[in-house]
């Protein structure tokens, strides 16, 4: 860094410290005018001071919202209750969006019981914004237009602005950059007009963004340090942020690399100081690429990870797709070609989902349904003219709709009496699957292993004397190996019975999934042994899932009795954990006989026999995974099976992830 850079960083820095001093300055006044106040005036009070800490210390302006929250409920201000949770909501963006979104709702439902309009427009604005830090554009763009449309329908000229920035935004992330300047400059001459120089900052950020991805590094760097001069002079600790990081991404695309760490890290630790998780996402996946392109991969991989955690938090699909592809080319570097595979799935599912048509599609009618509401406006005058036509109109029109709405109940009657048949022929044939099921379990499988047993029993008998010691031990290897065989079968078949019942309750707790794991690893080890089959348990001890402890202990027992089945001796079986959208991914693999793709389709149907001996003789019924999947189900959870013929299976399920109860 030359002298001249290292003097304007000194003089912005002392800027930014006088700002951010003067901002708290006048939040520790209004703190002491609380004690003063009461009833609705310091309500007001509360929800203005949560508004000032959400730009200077996020977990503070929560505690003014719940205080807010907290005494309009007690002197049921309904104003006050209503921008309390809109105050919460906001704080709550980039640090837990679910509860965002909850808290936002709560809001909006509020405001529409008292006709807030302006309070309804900027809910639904910001849960516009939630939704696109989600990725989940369609929605986003939805809640945006809504609050647009009521903003010019009241006036509200400020937050207008607002509006088209952050419709703005949808576009830039759809690489729409013609749109997304268009409604930058909107927003930039009402801030202009306005003088509201936070909303300047915001907007210049935007439309460097927009300068990034066009290739125009030095345009959108004018536009970025202009938005951080303007940050650091407001002491907005936020935009300062986002400045930052813009800053650095530039300096990254130039090749720059010194500049882009020293910007991206000053950016980094004041998104980690503010509890700013999208911008912590960005940042991280920036250095993974920056030190990606130096070739430092292990410090490319440990921010690469860093990013893919917070963006699967906040459900950032952008960066998630971004740390994806980079950890799948570091690993692909490093001949790692399991793990290089594994992001890359996990990379080709995100864009995907990104690329759909039909999401653009939909935004693109959206934007026209819009304009034309427009244009019914501009023709209110012509329409009064016809008023009386339009009587006439109506009036025939309510005679044909009744018409129509007669038509229509008796269709809608019809349609549901042929739903409810077949429902119920979807029931009985259930059942008739579910009786087949268990008269074959009782006529083959379950007679299979008694026959063994009798017939063993009457040869020893017959001629006892005759047979040899080791025709004996022969003898007894058999009755054991049936009886067992049975007993695992009738264990099976009453479990299933009861579940069929409806007799076993789903009691959900919070556990560590090893405590399950370990329990049924140490209930299969006698059978592994015989097989000389190793079962390495790879799960981490911390891992911990909501669910039911005895019914996901039941699955584990049972998928680990298959593996050792179907695997040959001297071979093993691995138990691994990962966390997979928001979930706990259980993973049993094998190296044993593996399963065609014909039946891998038929696995966990009732419906289906699949029934195969194990690799030492060992006689199955399918009714296992059947069992299998109806827990994890009641589980939240799902389940399914990847095999190839002679090459193994890996049989995988999902949890939730633990809960606060």
């Amino acid at each position: 860094m030359n002298k001249r850079i290292l003097i304007s960083f000194i003089i912005l820095s002392l800027i930014s410290f006088k700002s951010s001093f003067c901002q708290k300055s006048l939040a520790d006044s209004l703190e002491r005018k609380l004690i003063n106040l009461t009833g609705k005036e310091k309500v007001d009070v509360l929800n203005i001071l949560s508004d000032k800490y959400n730009y200077i210390d996020t977990k503070r302006a929560i505690e003014f919202a719940n205080q807010a929250i907290s005494l309009s409920q007690k002197i049921n201000y309904q104003n006050g209750l209503g921008e309390g949770y809109a105050n919460l909501g906001f704080n709550y963006i980039n640090f837990n969006n679910d509860k965002a979104i909850k808290y936002t709702n709560e809001a909006l439902s509020i405001r529409k019981r008292i006709n807030d309009r302006p309070g309804i427009a900027s809910s639904l604005n910001v849960l516009g914004i939630i939704y696109y830090y989600r990725g989940e554009y369609l929605i986003s763009i939805d809640y945006h237009l809504q609050s647009l449309k009521l903003r010019e329908e009241i006036g509200d000229k400020t937050r207008l602005a607002t509006s088209y920035n952050n419709i703005s935004l949808v576009y830039i992330a759809l690489k729409n950059f013609e749109s997304a300047l268009d409604y930058l400059n909107k927003a930039l001459i009402v801030r202009v007009e306005t003088n509201n120089k936070p909303g300047i900052s915001i907007i210049k950020d935007n439309i460097g963004a927009v300068y990034r991805l066009m290739g125009k590094y030095d345009e959108a760097l004018e536009q970025f340090e202009e938005a951080l001069r303007l940050s650091r002079e407001l002491g907005y600790v936020k935009n300062e942020a986002n400045a930052l990081y813009n800053i650095g991404r530039i300096n990254l695309a130039k090749k720059n690399y010194s500049e882009a760490e020293i910007h991206l890290n000053d950016a980094l630790k004041l998104y980690v100081d503010h509890g700013d998780n999208n911008g912590i996402a960005n940042v991280e996946t920036s250095l993974a690429a920056l030190y990606n392109e130096q070739k430092n991969y292990d410090a490319a991989i440990k921010h690469a990870q860093n990013g893919l955690e917070k963006a699967t938090e906040i459900n950032s699909m952008d960066n998630i797709a971004i740390s994806a592809d980079i950890l799948r080319s570091i690993y692909e570097i490093k001949n790692d070609f399991r793990s290089a595979y594994k992001y890359l799935t996990l990379q080709k599912s995100i864009q995907d989902s990104l690329k759909s048509d039909a999401k653009l599609k939909r935004i693109n009618k959206l934007e026209l349904d819009y304009k034309i509401e427009q244009m019914k406006k501009t023709q209110e005058i012509e329409l009064n003219r016809q008023r009386f036509l339009n009587y006439l109109l109506s009036v025939t029109a309510i005679f044909i709709l009744v018409v129509s709405l007669m038509i229509l109940w008796e269709y809608r009657n019809k349609r549901k009496r042929n739903v409810q048949l077949n429902e119920l022929n979807t029931k009985l044939q259930q059942l008739n699957s579910t009786k087949d099921k268990f008269f074959s379990i009782i006529a083959h499988d379950l007679k299979n292993p008694f026959n063994a047993i009798l017939n063993s029993a009457k040869l020893m008998q017959s001629d006892y004397d005759g047979f040899q010691k080791k025709d004996h031990l022969q003898f007894l290897d058999i009755i054991i190996k049936s009886s067992y065989a049975a007993y695992n079968l009738l264990e099976n078949l009453l479990l299933w019975a009861r579940s069929q019942r409806g007799k076993i309750k789903i009691d959900k707790t919070n556990f560590k999934i090893a405590d399950a794991i370990n329990e049924s690893v140490q209930l299969v080890l006698q059978e592994a042994a015989i097989k000389n089959i190793k079962v390495n348990n790879l799960v981490y001890a911390g891992d911990t899932v909501y669910a039911d402890y005895f019914t996901t202990s039941t699955v584990i027992r049972n998928l680990l009795f298959n593996a050792i089945k179907y695997s040959p001796a001297g071979s093993e079986v691995d138990i691994t954990c990962s966390h997979i959208n928001g979930k706990l991914q259980v993973d049993i693999k094998d190296k044993g006989i593996g399963i065609n793709e014909e039946d891998l389709t038929k696995l966990f149907r009732i419906d289906v026999n699949i029934s195969r001996n194990g690799t030492a003789g060992e006689k199955g019924t399918g009714l296992g995974l059947i069992i299998c999947k109806e827990f994890i189900e009641a589980n939240d959870g799902k389940i399914w099976a990847v095999s190839k013929l002679n090459e193994g299976s890996t049989f995988s399920f999902t949890l939730p992830k633990e809960t606060k109860v």
